[in-house]
Order: C-alpha cells, then sequence, then structure tokens
C-alpha cells in the first residue's frame, strides 16, 4: 500500500519524515512480552470423564514490568488446527479487563479471576464448551510492577468431556499474550504434548518396533509398521526432522501437523511424499487402542532413512516462456530521502519498470497528499532511460488540491478533471517530449500544456540531440481505492464511474497503452475490482494488485519482536503459496466478470515482508528477506507477470552497507535473461533456470530456505555449446555458515553477507557435475559461452556494462 502518512511538501519534509520512521522504530522495537514457560499441564494423561480436574499454567514475563501484561489466552491444539476452528479443543483467556478478552470478537463467558483481572472462555468457537469445562483461573505475579522484569503466571482450571477423548489422542495448549503497548507474541505452539484418554489406564499398548523403512527416492520414501507388532492396535507414524511443524505421517503419505492413527494393515507400506532430498530422517511409530482402559504406548526407537541427491536434468535449447524485464521493478514515486537512500534505489533500478507517482499526485505541479515536491516526471524518464527501463504511470483517482495550514485539501475531485489531467500526462510522455525540445518554438496543446507546467526551475524538455526516453506504456488507474491512502477512500461505485472516464480519455489519447484497475488484493472476492470488471464496456488490459508477504507480521506478531530464524523459515516456505492463492484470486474475479484469464498481471507493490518489514526490526536486511524476493521474482517468471515493482526502497534506510536485498536486485538486473526454462521447489529448497537467448547466457539459481541444511544436487545440462565457462556466484556470509537471520546492517562497519564469485572452468564438467548449495543462501550457476558466439553488432550486458560485439577482419 502506498503509505502516505504525513503532511508537508518538499525534499525536507520527506527527511523529515524519514527520521520521524527511524525514531519511531527505536521505540518500536521496545520489549516484547516474552513466554517464560509454555502452558503446563498437571499430568501427561488427561482423562475425559468430565470429573477429575486439571490445571494448566503459564507463565509469561516482561521487560517493563508485571503490569504491563494485559492478555494472556491459551488455545487447545491451535496451530495443529492450521486455520480450522472445529479442530480446536477449548480456548481460555485471562486480562486485565473484560474488553481485552472480547476484542477479537467471539461469544465469551467471563468472570472474576482470583488474583486480580478477568478470566473467560469462549463458546462459539475452537471447540466451545464440547470438549472442556473451564471450571476457573487465577494469577499470581513476581518480580517488579514497572520499570525492570517482572512476570504473570496463569492458571486455569478445567475438565476434559468425553467428545474429547482419543479425538484426537495427542493433544497441547498452545500460548498468545500482548502488552500495554500492543506488542503481541503468539500463537506459540507448544512444544509439550498430553494425551487425552477416555477413562484410568489399566493398561498399556505395547511399544511398537521401528517402523520398516526403504524405498528411498530424491522426494519420498516407504514406510511401514513392522509386522512383529499388533494386529489389535493402531499405529501413528512420527518423522523428525519436523517439516514445516508438520510430524506426522497421513493416510495419503503426506504430512501433517496431527497425528493419524491406523491399523497396521491400514497402513501397508504407504509412500511419505513431499519431502526434501539429500536428508536424514528418523520415523517412529506409537500404538494406541479405542478401549477404555487401554492407554497408548511409548514411541519406538528410531528406524533411519535418507532420500537421495536431487537429480536435475536442464535443456539449454528448450523454448522457454518469456521473462518481462518488468518483473525486476522498482517503485520510482516522487519520495524524499537522504542522497543515500536516493541513490541506492535508483542503483537497482536497471532493466526493469520503474513505477511513478502516487494516487492523489498532480503531474503538473508535484503535488500529493502526502508531499511529493521532489523528481518531475522528465527527470523520471531520464532515468528510466539510461538504464534502460521504463515507466509505469500510476494515474490519479482521488482529486487535486495542496496543503492549507498544514492539512491536504481538495480543490477537485471530478473525473473529467482527473480525466483531463492523465491524457495531458500521456501527450506530455509520448508526444511533446518525443518531439520537442529546449528552445523550439511551441503552440497550442504543446504551449498550454508546458505553461502548465510548475517544476520551479528544473527542465521541462529535452536538451537539443538529448536520446530519447522510453515512451509510457502501462498505467495504473489509482492505487487501492478500498484503502485509506490518501484520503479519502472511494466506494466501489465511485472507483468504478471514475475508471471509466479516466480510460476512455486515455484510449482516444493513446491506444497503444495498457491499463487496469489497482486493488490490494482480491481475497474477499474484491468488490472494486469487480465494479470495473463487471462492465463489459470498460477496457481492462491488465490488472494491478499488491500481495504483501508476511514475515513482518510473524516478527511482530508470532516472534515477539525479534528475529526468529524457525519462523522465518515458515514465512519464506509458505510464500510461494500465498503468491499462488492470490492470484487465483485474482483470476476467480476475471472469470466472474466474463473476462479472459489470460489478462495480464501486476503486482505494483510486493514485498516478501511487507511494506512495514522495510522500516522495522532490520528485516529488509535479513537473508531471509532476499530468498523470499528471489522466490518471488522466478514466481512472476515462471507464470509469466508482466510486471512487478519492490515497495519501498531495497536498502532502506539508505547506507554504504548494501542489504542482501540490495545485492541480489542488483545481480538480477545486471544478469539480465529473457526466457525461464525449468523449475523445482520443493520444501526448504527452489531450483531456477533462465536464460538470455542474446548472449546465450544459461543461469541455474538455487535457494536453499533451510537454517540448518546443506544441499546436494546432481546437474546434467543439456545443449551447452562448446568451450563454455562457468562461474559460481554465491550471496552469503562472509565467515562461517549463514543464518536465516544474518544481517547487513545499516551501521554495521563491514558487511556480513556479500557475493563470492568463483571461476569453475575447467574444475567441472559443465554438461554434468555435482554442486552443492549450502543453508541460507543464494547461489547462481553462470555459464557463458564464447562471446564470439554472438550476432556481429549484438549489443549485450555484461557484468553489468552494456557493451557491443564487434569482430575485426582476421588475417
Amino acid at each position: 500500500m502506498i503509505k502516505n502518512r504525513f503532511t508537508g511538501t518538499g525534499p525536507l519534509f520527506w527527511i523529515l519524515a524519514a527520521m520521524l520512521i527511524l525514531a519511531g522504530n527505536a521505540c518500536y522495537a521496545g520489549p516484547w512480552p516474552r513466554i517464560h514457560t509454555y502452558p503446563q499441564v498437571n499430568t501427561n494423561t488427561v482423562i475425559a470423564d468430565n470429573a477429575t480436574s486439571y490445571s494448566v499454567s503459564t507463565v509469561i514475563s516482561d521487560e517493563d514490568g508485571y503490569n504491563d501484561i494485559i492478555d494472556v489466552r491459551t488455545l487447545i491444539n491451535f496451530t495443529e488446527a492450521g486455520g480450522v476452528s472445529t479442530l480446536g479443543r477449548g480456548y481460555l483467556a485471562w486480562a486485565t479487563s473484560d474488553a481485552q478478552i472480547t476484542r477479537y470478537g467471539g461469544t465469551w463467558v467471563i468472570a472474576n479471576a482470583a488474583g486480580g483481572g478477568r478470566w473467560g472462555y469462549r463458546t462459539d468457537a475452537w471447540g466451545g464448551t464440547t470438549y472442556i469445562t473451564p471450571l476457573g483461573c487465577s494469577v499470581t505475579t513476581s518480580g517488579s510492577a514497572s520499570g525492570a522484569v517482572g512476570t504473570r503466571t496463569v492458571t486455569w482450571t478445567f475438565r476434559a468431556k468425553p467428545a474429547w477423548a482419543n479425538n484426537p489422542l495427542i493433544n497441547d495448549f498452545d500460548v498468545w499474550a500482548s502488552d500495554a503497548s500492543s506488542h503481541v507474541i503468539g500463537w506459540r505452539d507448544n512444544p509439550a504434548s498430553f494425551d487425552v484418554v477416555p477413562s484410568q489406564c489399566a493398561a498399556y499398548c505395547s511399544t511398537p518396533h521401528p517402523p520398516v523403512v526403504g524405498g528411498a527416492t530424491a522426494g519420498s520414501v516407504t514406510v511401514a509398521i513392522d509386522p512383529r507388532d499388533s494386529n489389535d492396535d493402531l499405529f501413528c507414524i512420527r518423522v523428525s526432522p519436523v517439516l514445516q511443524r508438520k510430524e506426522f505421517v497421513q493416510a495419503d503419505g503426506t504430512l501433517g501437523m496431527t497425528a493419524f492413527f491406523q491399523s497396521k494393515a491400514a497402513w501397508g507400506t504407504t509412500t511419505v511424499r513431499g519431502i526434501p532430498s539429500n536428508t536424514e530422517y528418523a520415523f517412529t511409530a506409537r500404538a494406541m487402542r479405542t478401549i477404555p482402559g487401554y492407554c497408548p504406548s511409548t514411541w519406538s526407537d528410531p528406524a533411519i532413512i535418507a532420500t537421495s541427491v536431487l537429480e536435475r536434468t536442464i535443456d539449454n535449447n528448450a523454448p522457454g516462456i518469456p521473462i518481462n524485464k518488468g518483473i525486476f521493478g522498482m517503485d520510482a514515486a516522487p519520495k524524499g530521502g537522504s542522497a543515500q537512500l536516493l541513490a541506492d534505489s535508483l542503483a537497482v533500478s536497471y532493466n526493469c519498470s520503474m513505477r511513478y507517482a502516487f494516487d492523489g499526485y498532480n503531474w503538473k505541479t508535484r503535488t500529493a497528499p502526502g508531499g511529493a515536491n521532489t523528481q518531475s516526471t522528465l527527470q523520471r524518464l531520464r532515468e528510466a532511460r539510461d538504464r534502460n527501463s521504463y515507466l509505469q504511470l500510476l494515474i490519479n483517482t482521488r482529486g487535486i488540491g495542496s496543503i492549507i495550514d498544514g492539512t491536504w485539501v481538495y480543490s477537485d475531485t471530478s473525473a473529467t478533471t482527473l480525466a483531463a489531467l492523465a491524457a495531458d500526462w500521456i501527450y506530455y510522455c509520448n508526444t511533446i517530449v518525443h518531439t520537442k525540445r529546449q528552445g523550439d518554438p511551441l503552440s497550442g496543446r504543446d504551449q498550454a500544456i508546458i505553461n502548465s507546467i510548475n517544476w520551479w526551475y528544473d527542465p521541462k524538455l529535452l536538451a537539443p540531440g538529448e536520446a530519447l526516453p522510453p515512451k509510457v506504456t502501462y498505467c495504473e488507474i489509482g492505487n487501492e481505492p478500498e484503502g485509506p491512502y490518501p484520503a479519502p477512500p472511494l466506494t466501489p461505485e465511485e472507483y468504478a464511474q471514475k475508471y471509466k472516464v479516466i480510460t476512455q480519455a486515455l484510449a482516444a489519447e493513446d491506444p497503444n497503452l495498457k491499463f487496469g484497475p489497482s486493488i490490494m488484493t482480491a481475497a474477499n472476492g474484491n468488490a472494486w475490482l469487480d465494479a470495473v470488471l463487471s462492465d463489459p464496456t470498460n477496457r481492462v488490459d491488465v490488472v494491478y494488485y499488491h500481495p504483501y508477504g508476511n514475515l513482518y507480521h510473524i516478527v511482530n506478531s508470532v516472534s515477539g519482536g525479534v528475529l526468529d530464524a524457525a519462523d522465518l523459515n515458515l514465512g519464506i516456505n509458505g510464500l510461494r503459496d500465498l503468491q499462488i492463492q492470490r492470484r487465483q484470486e485474482i483470476l476467480d474475479r476475471l472469470a466472474a466478470n466474463n473476462r479472459p484469464i489470460t489478462t495480464g498481471l501486476i503486482e505494483s507493490e510486493w514485498n516478501p515482508s511487507s511494506w512495514q518489514g522495510s522500516y522495522n526490526f532490520n528485516l529488509n536486511r535479513t537473508m531471509a528477506h532476499a530468498l523470499g524476493i528471489a522466490d518471488g521474482i522466478f514466481f512472476f517468471a515462471e507464470y509469466g507477470y508482466v510486471a512487478a515493482q519492490y515497495w519501498d526502497h531495497p536498502n532502506w534506510p539508505g547506507s554504504v552497507i548494501e542489504a542482501p536485498g540490495q545485492k541480489l536486485y542488483k545481480m538480477l538486473q545486471s544478469m539480465t535473461c529473457d526466457r525461464f526454462l525449468d523449475s523445482f521447489v520443493e520444501p526448504d529448497f527452489r531450483l531456477f533456470s533462465v536464460k538470455d537467448t542474446t548472449t546465450g547466457r544459461l543461469m541455474i539459481w538455487a535457494l536453499n530456505m533451510s537454517e540448518d541444511r546443506d544441499k546436494t544436487v546432481r546437474l546434467q545440462v543439456l545443449g551447452l555449446p562448446a568451450a563454455v565457462s562457468v562461474f559460481q556466484h554465491r550471496l552469503a556470509a562472509v565467515n562461517g555458515p549463514t543464518s536465516l537471520i544474518t544481517v547487513n546492517a545499516p551501521n554495521d562497519p563491514t558487511e556480513n553477507i556479500v557475493w563470492t564469485v568463483t571461476d569453475l572452468t575447467g574444475s567441472v564438467n559443465p554438461a554434468s557435475f555435482t554442486a552443492a548449495f549450502p543453508r541460507a543462501s543464494i547461489t547462481m550457476l553462470r555459464f557463458e559461452p564464447p562471446l564470439k558466439n554472438l550476432p556481429d553488432g549484438a549489443r549485450v550486458t555484461v557484468l553489468g556494462k552494456s557493451v557491443t560485439a564487434v569482430y575485426p577482419g582476421e588475417g
């Protein structure tokens, strides 16, 4: 989302705004509550008789004292439920007030807690009272009330109802807490589990033998219950290491978060699939019976097996999928900031798209609700030209106005005014700039438009003899009309009406333009998008949308304001699925409105960490963030996106110490490619092959997202020319193994993560060799054909430099 929350104009304003954000970050990074002790049940085996009372206690600490801890919650099997509330088995809370308990909705029964505060249990979801009878709650404190570390111990009592017996057998109490500053930690998965059985244990199932494993491939193994184990028992099978919190084999061979029990015969020989290659696994089994009085066994000893090394064949001569250079794009809105910050952003604006302007932006006066009296349209056109890039214009749908007494006031929000403003903009970019030079005589519309531009002392026309910039092709109509930035939000009807008037004016000005609506996402069947798409007279060439990633949310609201490698590993592994989901939601809206699902897609704002991730926790400077960027860009390539622009500055807040993501963008933009050849995706690992058809350069990109496991791959490359050179580029820590939370902080004395280049020519057979990819790293294998294979006069990019292939006569 475009987040111009301030009023004011000019570069000084933006520098002050940046200082405020940085100062806010210092405060924002204050102490979150911490889980001192995960919820502990006072027994390992709970009897579901609705007669026996049990207690569960958790200890939460806070550096600001226990008075700062205002809300503590526990929910049975929350993380295992995966968002499906019917899989919960009870939801309990303690807080300082009823309003705190009910702030996320739902129906609650609330009472006083012993020791102070209020406690409650939810009745309408997450199991309600179907599985438990909540009894009471008490709270005690220790340490300091304020100014230093203090703790709250919260204890709930309950009885287990018969409906919970063996349903499921293995359970846990997950935990969540917040403080008075709205800092949140949770929901956190409890590492300790307990069993729920129907009656007292009179006998125990025999501990199974280790499972029988075999049939290893690069992505699967087979597993069976040992033939010697009981025919009367039911068994579950567990695997370690855990794969994104999934540790139990399911009936279909996938992994899940909840234990699945079935008979030895039903298990048969099950193929466990979707597991990473080249990894050692330990399989254990556990037995249970549904007969009252029988309790489950302990876990068996492990059976050890390793998946085989991944083998991939890449065909260098495959036709591939065309790659649009716009996917390597960058935001180029007219913002202020330090000279270093602006230079950093321009340094990663080569061979790509550059998204220019804000909604509410008057290009003629360089004014907008957030203040934007900085880079002019001509300046950005020149910068795009000089970087072999192009501008993508964001067309104003909110209105024009000015700052009055420190507040932005719209003077005109009519569609006709905005349509005329947009048409003049296109005429300026694609006609005036391309036909007139400084000092040329002007008349008619040309003169009127130039006279209407107020850019202070900045030029309005190119100098005589100056190279032409690229013409504008793509126009984004507005920005997130459903959102509050800038105010006011538009109704679906208002947005659709403005869209129609503006796009008709644009099409009349230049029929070659490509334009479309711009929204956040269609996660809920976006009404603004539907309002445009449902009108068959509206032309829609592309859809612009903003599917931000969730790494910031994970750090801020799950990890408790700290960079946690395990949490970030889970997050970056899920980014691709999130992209697929958000894309499908757009396609569904297109289909529902009788629009072709081949309509172009542009992610005009995207960031794997979300836009807040640029400014908080140094998240944008982690290796995890860089891996998320790489995974996203190759997703755009594989799915044929028209363009994508990163929001905001990848090297925020500007520093000679480059963030890993900044370094990645530089490499991607210098090692250009125009064909996507191949992809391989498994948990913790990605392998993408791309090619530049002008130079013949082949690049194989490997993303190892694992925090603790290296990866080995046997590569076979078909169709390589003779005498090809091979280079390895690796983005990783300078010293020691890289972590997902290794950072290049802006104030570090030196860079912790750098690109290293190794010439492998002569040391490997480029057609067939084994490559190693270290944990938490990005590797690019570059296969360079001899330059003499290029056509005479070909213009190519080599190591970031534009060169021309010239072959002098021989002899």
